[in-house]
């Protein structure tokens, strides 16, 4: 297998180069490599990227989007928004504040479930 290499990302996996820009290269790679986030390449070698480091981004990526979501929920708490800071509203941002202490594992992180209002 070959795997194209652009700016030190693997972009393409194929069974067969074929010609691409001078700014990318064609570098051998193991059968099972990918392209995306769970591979990278490193010192001239793909390699899959460790739980650790999966699970870190994971965590970024999903309290980045919680973070979003306190934040447009932010209006509902003003007393002068209708319906503002209801015991409904306080538990939806209480469980997204919850988030982290529940969230732990790769494969809930994988499947996050969000809560709703």
């Amino acid at each position: 297998m070959k795997a194209l290499i652009f700016e030190d990302k693997i972009v393409e996996v194929s069974a067969e180069s074929f010609p691409v820009h001078n700014s990318m290269e064609w570098v051998d790679c193991p059968t099972d490599c990918k392209a995306g986030e769970d591979w990278n390449y490193e010192k001239g070698v793909c390699v899959p990227i460790s739980n650790e480091v999966k699970k870190e981004r994971l965590i970024k990526e999903n309290r980045e989007h919680r973070n979003a979501l306190l934040k447009e929920s932010d209006i509902l708490m003003l007393p002068d928004y209708p319906k503002g800071g209801t015991q409904e509203i306080k538990d939806y941002r209480q469980a997204l504040r919850d988030w982290p202490e529940n969230n732990t594992t790769i494969a809930k992180l994988e499947n996050q479930v969000w809560p709703k209002l």
